[in-house]
């Protein structure tokens, strides 16, 4: 972390194109640490840094999605809604559907904070129409565990662990531990909400005990 500050740091003062490509790099990967205080505070210093420049439509987005996930990961639902809000903005006058797919996804996870689960199933349903399309198999599974997160909140469990089902089935080949643990443990919330509680306490433990090993220490603690 301290060189990736170092980094940041030297950018913001000499090249901030080259310091918010930096802050994207690690973006995701601030997300998977539970980093979302201290990264949100990267990405929203590498955004800032670059309000005077010239950057790419691409990589501009990319930040303000970024920043509005750790924000909202964070606590910060206002911040992250101008962020996305933002990001939207942009997209809508590019015509990307990739990042207008991406934009649902976040979205999805912003609803989810503020406690609007029929707009999360919206948001993560339109993401994944697109990513089927385009064979994107991890991020078809990142979309169905946020609708599957919705359908809990409105006591669509069968929905739920359809969606949660399938998470595991493309997350498997791919042998994406962070995102299997998640996949695994929302089997483990829909027996929870289904009153399964020994299959839930299953799902959950092992949940656990995989995030600790992993040293996913946010996520461990989470479930």
């Amino acid at each position: 972390r301290a060189n990736v500050d170092a980094a940041l740091a030297w950018s913001a003062r000499n090249d901030p194109a080259l310091g918010l490509r930096i802050a994207n790099g690690f973006g995701w990967t601030w997300v998977v640490l539970g980093d979302g205080v201290a990264g949100a505070g990267r990405m929203r210093a590498a955004l800032d840094a670059c309000a005077p420049v010239a950057v790419g439509d691409h990589d501009r987005v990319t930040a303000l999605l970024l920043a509005g996930w750790l924000e909202a990961s964070a606590g910060d639902v206002g911040q992250a809604q101008q962020d996305l809000d933002a990001a939207r903005s942009a997209v809508d006058r590019t015509g990307d559907e990739g990042l207008l797919a991406d934009c649902d996804r976040y979205l999805a996870f912003l609803r989810i904070q503020q406690g609007r689960p029929m707009d999360v199933v919206a948001h993560s349903a339109d993401a994944v129409a697109w990513y089927r399309r385009s064979g994107l198999d991890w991020e078809t599974a990142a979309a169905l565990l946020l609708g599957a997160f919705g359908s809990i909140m409105l006591g669509d469990t069968a929905s739920a662990t359809r969606d949660a089902e399938e998470a595991v089935t493309l997350l498997r080949p791919l042998d994406d531990s962070w995102g299997l643990v998640h996949a695994k443990a929302m089997l483990g919330a829909v027996a929870d909400a289904e009153h399964r509680f020994d299959d839930a306490t299953g799902f959950l433990e092992r949940a656990v005990a995989r995030s600790e090993a992993l040293g996913f220490l946010g996520q461990e603690a989470l479930h």
